[in-house]
């Protein structure tokens, strides 16, 4: 059965991530989908002190194993996001990145 191209649409109702590109390979049955933090700085909580007096820090990204698509396929999401330091408290943080298992490079769709 050959490779077919399906239009999908991944939304994030979470954080404020956008779909940047998009890229599929027929021979390692591997899809990429790029997103990247549009979030804004001055929206920006810190998770310690709840003060709104942060700056950002440095910028990261991770790929995390999403469920494919179509059979023997596989799908990674890459995630490029922000890190933070509160001038409040000193803290480091980052962005959390939408349906993601907390310390596994999994999203909870592929878990389940």
């Amino acid at each position: 059965m050959p490779l077919q191209t399906y239009d999908t649409q991944i939304n994030s109702v979470c954080q404020p991530f956008t779909l940047v590109s998009t890229s599929s390979d027929p021979k390692t049955l591997k899809s990429v989908y790029s997103f990247e933090s549009n979030r804004q700085t001055s929206d920006v909580i810190c998770p310690f002190c709840r003060k709104k007096n942060v700056y950002a820090h440095a910028r990261h990204s991770t790929e995390i194993k999403d469920f494919p698509d179509h059979p023997k396929h596989r799908l990674s999401l890459v995630f490029h996001y922000h890190g933070y330091k509160c001038r409040e408290c000193g803290q480091y943080f980052t962005e959390d990145i939408p349906e993601k298992i907390p310390h596994a490079r999994i999203t909870c769709r592929a878990a389940e």
